[in-house]
């Protein structure tokens, strides 16, 4: 009969006669946990003792009424725990003889047979104790101690703990002889001071786990580190042993030293590998990576100082590119930047001889004397190095350098794999440095390219940028120049285009970002400066009757968004460009006049359309006027709104197109009004797009429209939306003061959505304001909103101008806004944009 353990068939005889050679126990017995049933071999002595089966374990055991009372409980957690447990277990209870009277037994089990991962088969043993706990315990103390633990092959001691603190109370004589011990100091006190070194770290542990091998009573296993006097380093020790006694205060144990240092120190090893690995591999900071690098380094080696040194080809000498240092040695990185090439050709000899360079100690290495390592380590203090090449050691790029290492002084596979990991890191990054600095030039130019742009907007992206003046210029005619001349021609044209920008800008502030599209941003400039070179430029294009380039140029004195200036400065430049398509209709894209076409053909159509909002006044509470809004209306009826049409009119220069057809209308429909006598007092507004506004000529056209129809000039009313930025306040105020010359309304649309709106409202010619309907949306849930609105109208009152609420869509808005006295108001709560038909039918009447 045998038993199963992991794979292994054990016979039972000769598990018994194991048993019989180590110790005497009682009885042997197998516990089929599946079943709950226990095979029982007693008087074990005897190859042929009797066997009892039982059923129904532990309670058939319980029920013999041999277990003392007080222990049956504990009886049965012990077999739970068989039932359970992979490893061993133990408790000691007391049985009644066959004389009556009490003994204490030793039971111990442990598997013998395990199947996923749970204990199905377990073999347990059983000795006879004595009567009294306490003999058994001082016979293992006074009888049985030195002589077990001297004779055993092993470093072991016995140990207490009390009140936080671990004392020796005996070692045998193979803990001195691992511990390096000389004979004289063989001592208890000696080994005392010890156990004493061990790391504090593994102290705190070592307590909190016996204190939880304690509450079973049970084995333990613990690593450990203790201090090596003599060297200076921590040696690792497996701890492993059984508790003897668990008091409230003192536990008691003996423990088997095992000295894991290599074992250990290879697990350290190729941990620390794949941790230098996975900092080289994964940070992206290179310099971070190699300084944790050499962090591990320093603790591996025991070492004063680590140190990479990079080789200068051209001049010989090396330089300390990183350095890491124990804690109270002074760094050497600002005394070794320059190292002298004959010292540096020492180094590499040795590399190429024998693939690293170690000195046990300079003062005596005879091979040294008449070397200028020999003098130049002297002068530094340094005794000791391990140095291994960096690259190929018949070339070298450079070296990690090891100053007073301690330990580990042999492992100098594991500093040259470091090394390898190093330089093929240092390589590719420089590589990769170096095809990311190609990327952010362009070849044909010599200027920036896309990726410093974008590298150039990331890095600003967050910060408020203080007089900035940006130029965005476009090609003209490249797709005209590439089709009938060849691309050779077009990467001449290309060319040129850079260089006229180099004449009057900086390389550094000019980006290539497409094809025939350059941005110049210049920081830091005088905006007259910087508008008189931009203006500059395009005088001497136009002087040559050369304009290869549109421009649009903008200058702000604080940009908290760089991409939003862009913009604008590149709406600008779309305005310039169809001027110049005008004047060249040969070139115009083909894009573009399908755009065109597309366009006339809407409005041949009658696609574009303008609806009437409703404007209420809130004294007379009579209609007082409506904005004309753009519409598109397709085929089906369907209406679109300008936030789906107006950005590509934007941005393919047919914007002006569209509001000056759109003034033309509103003209029409006043000349209309005028001639059938309805709608006599009211004022409609329209609102012209700030590309549009910014055309040359643009006044002359808004005249040229209105005064070809008849009808009184004051019902039409020009909305300007404010925006500092793209069109100067000098300009804006020429603007102001032409249109109301001719005897146009003008208003401030959007006020208060950029931050000089307000300055705006001095301006001569302003009839009244349109406060943004952004405002009155957050003006009942924020008092200061509140203020700020009704001090606004006040001011515009002041001012002489009226003031216009849009946006309004509640009973609560129009009420706030009529206590603080605000003339208009326009919004979804009066009425919704109507046609011109749904308009009159709904208004006419009312008036």
């Amino acid at each position: 009969m045998g038993i199963v353990m992991g794979d292994r068939i054990i016979s039972l005889e000769n598990e018994r006669q194991e048993i019989i050679q180590k110790r005497n126990y009682t009885s042997v017995v197998e516990y089929d946990i599946r079943n709950h049933t226990l095979t029982r071999y007693q008087n074990v002595p005897s190859p042929y003792g009797d066997c009892v089966y039982l059923e129904n374990v532990p309670e058939s055991v319980i029920h013999e009424g041999r277990i003392h009372p007080e222990d049956e409980e504990r009886f049965r957690e012990l077999y739970r725990k068989v039932e359970t447990s992979t490893s061993r277990v133990s408790d000691i209870f007391r049985v009644c003889g066959k004389d009556g009277e009490y003994r204490y037994y030793q039971t111990i089990f442990k598997p013998a047979e395990i199947q996923n991962g749970k204990p199905v088969m377990a073999i347990g043993y059983s000795e006879e104790l004595g009567t009294d706990l306490n003999d058994v315990e001082r016979q293992l103390k006074e009888e049985k101690k030195e002589s077990l633990l001297d004779q055993a092959p092993a470093a072991l001691g016995i140990f207490s703990i009390s009140n936080g603190k671990i004392s020796m109370e005996y070692v045998n004589s193979i803990f001195f002889d691992i511990m390096g011990c000389t004979r004289e100091k063989r001592t208890l006190e000696e080994g005392q001071k010890i156990f004493s070194r061990m790391h504090p770290k593994d102290e705190q542990r070592m307590q909190e786990f016996l204190v939880e091998a304690a509450e079973v009573n049970g084995s333990f296993e613990q690593d450990v580190r203790i201090l090596d006097t003599d060297r200076e380093v921590y040696r690792w020790f497996l701890l492993r042993g059984k508790m003897l006694e668990a008091a409230a205060n003192e536990l008691r144990f003996f423990v088997c030293f095992m000295d894991i240092s290599m074992q250990h120190g290879l697990i350290e090893r190729e941990r620390m590998m794949n941790a230098n690995i996975r900092s080289l591999l994964r940070d992206r900071d290179i310099s971070f990576s190699v300084k944790h690098v050499l962090r591990r380094l320093l603790r591996f080696f025991s070492a004063d100082r680590v140190g990479l040194f990079e080789y200068n080809k051209n001049t010989g000498t090396a330089r300390l590119s990183y350095e890491e240092c124990r804690e109270g040695i002074s760094c050497y990185a600002d005394l070794l930047q320059t190292v002298p090439p004959e010292v540096t050709e020492d180094f590499v000899e040795a590399f190429q001889k024998y693939a690293f360079h170690y000195v046990r100690d300079a003062k005596v290495d005879l091979k040294l004397q008449n070397k200028p390592i020999h003098q130049y380590l002297t002068e530094l203090g340094v005794t000791s190095i391990l140095s291994v090449p960096i690259g190929a050691a018949e070339d070298p790029e450079g070296c990690l350098l090891i100053c007073e290492p301690h330990r580990n002084i042999d492992d100098k596979e594991f500093l040259t794999n470091t090394a390898f990991y190093i330089s093929y890191e240092l390589s590719k990054r420089k590589l990769s440095s170096e095809l990311l600095q190609m990327s952010y030039f362009d070849s044909l130019t010599g200027l920036h390219s896309r990726n410093a742009y974008r590298k150039y907007l990331e890095d600003h992206a967050e910060k408020t940028v203080d007089q900035v003046g940006i130029l965005f210029g476009d090609g003209n005619g490249l797709k005209y120049v590439n089709d009938n001349f060849g691309h050779l021609y077009g990467d001449g044209m290309i060319r040129k285009i850079a260089d006229m920008l180099k004449k009057y800008f900086s390389e550094d502030v000019i980006y290539r970002i497409s094809g025939d599209e350059f941005v110049v941003i210049e920081t830091g400039c005088d905006k007259d400066e910087f508008m008189q070179r931009a203006a500059s430029l395009e005088d001497k294009m136009k002087k040559d009757n050369n304009r290869i380039l549109s421009c649009g140029y903008i200058w702000e004195e604080r940009c908290s968004d760089l991409n939003e200036l862009i913009t604008k400065a590149e709406h600008l430049m779309y305005i310039n460009k169809q001027q110049y398509y005008a004047q060249n209709p040969e070139q115009t894209s083909r894009h573009l006049k399908d755009s065109i076409c597309y366009f006339m053909d809407n409005v041949k159509d009658s696609n574009f359309v303008f609806f009437l909002q409703p404007q209420l006044d809130l004294k007379t509470n009579r209609l007082y006027g409506a904005e004309a809004l753009a519409r598109k209306i397709d085929a089906d009826g369907k209406v679109f709104s300008p936030y789906e049409f107006i950005p590509a009119l934007e941005k393919t220069g047919l914007i002006a197109q569209l509001d000056f057809f759109i003034l033309e209308s509103v003209c029409k429909y006043l000349e209309r009004n005028n001639v059938l006598g309805i709608f006599q007092d009211i004022v409609v507004s329209m609102n012209f797009s700030r590309v549009t506004m910014q055309e040359s000529g643009f006044e002359e056209h808004v005249f040229e429209i209105v005064d070809k129809y008849d009808f009184n000039i004051q019902l039409l009313q020009i909305e300007v939306t404010e925006s500092a930025s793209s069109i100067s306040r000098k300009r804006m105020a020429e603007l102001i003061h032409s249109l109301s010359e001719h005897g146009l309304k003008v208003a401030l649309d959007d006020l208060g959505v950029e931050y000089s709106s307000l300055s705006m409202m001095t301006i001569e010619g302003v009839y009244g304001i349109k406060i943004d309907m952004s405002f009155i949306r957050a003006m009942s849930r924020d008092e200061k909103v509140g203020i700020l609105i009704r001090n606004v109208i006040r001011m515009a009152h002041e001012l002489g101008c009226a003031a216009v609420a849009e946006g309004v869509e509640t009973k609560e808005q129009l009420e706030q806004l009529r206590e603080y006295e605000c003339d208009y108001i326009q919004g979804y709560y009066y009425d919704k944009p109507l046609s011109v038909l749904d308009f009159e039918n709904k208004y006419q009447k009312k008036e």
